[in-house]
């Protein structure tokens, strides 16, 4: 069985990426092993995807799960991977192993690529799909603050945007809109109860959700490289 492959061959894999970003497994804590990424180049990563697979010890055999693990400060919220800097992305059990060959790819923060260019499209699509997703729910909530619209009617939008954006024949990329929506949606379900004839969303929700929004927004369309190229920008040598 694979599973009982010695850790040692598994854990010497790193596979550089233009020198730039350094993908290797190393061990940890109770005979399981840890991904972990390292930013090589002289900027602050902003994004990065790892693809690869992961094999699941199973009673008749084993399975095997493909997995892509993003992160970008500007559709996760996390912060940039500064230079020189290491992050662990995923920790394997023991029951798991991770396969010892990964793709990867990234976006420095002067927009800059480097790795898989099919992987840096998909960052690309994620950027593109959480701008959708904050013009929408920008939109929609500035509307409601100008008709003062029933709760219920703007909330069930809100559900209603969250539940499309999940769908299953959508990709993780096009998908990467709805936490915005919950998130949204959460505020609102829990805004307190008001008079029929106040304005709903309150005016001072819609102004200070709206400069949130607002600068997202404006974070995601001045980003580099450009979201309307769609395309990878210089690779770093």
């Amino acid at each position: 069985m694979r599973l009982l492959i010695s850790f040692a061959s598994i854990l010497a894999c790193t596979l550089p990426v233009h020198a730039q970003i350094t993908v290797a497994l190393k061990p940890s804590l109770g005979g399981s092993a840890e991904l972990k990424i390292r930013n090589d180049g002289p900027v602050a990563l902003a994004a990065y995807v790892i693809a690869g697979r992961q094999i699941m010890g199973m009673t008749k055999g084993e399975m095997y799960w493909p997995f892509k693990k993003y992160a970008d400060s500007l559709v996760d919220m996390t912060a940039p991977l500064a230079s020189s800097q290491e992050r662990t992305v995923m920790r394997s059990g023991p029951r798991s192993v991770l396969e010892p060959a990964f793709v990867s790819a990234g976006i420095f923060a002067d927009g800059t690529t480097t790795g898989d260019a099919a992987l840096i499209t998909d960052l690309m699509l994620r950027r593109s799909s959480m701008l959708l997703a904050v013009e929408t729910a920008l939109e929609t909530l500035s509307t409601a603050g100008r008709h003062n619209m029933p709760r219920s009617l703007v909330i069930q939008q809100f559900r209603t945007f969250a539940d499309l954006a999940k769908r299953w024949y959508l990709t993780p990329e096009q998908q990467a809109g709805w936490p915005l929506y919950d998130s949204v949606l959460f505020k609102l379900i829990n805004l307190p109860d008001r008079p029929a004839t106040s304005a709903f969303p309150p005016t001072g929700f819609v102004d200070q959700e709206g400069a949130l929004l607002t600068r997202r927004r404006n974070a995601l369309e001045e980003s580099r490289p450009p979201l309307e190229d769609m395309t990878p920008g210089p690779v770093r040598k």
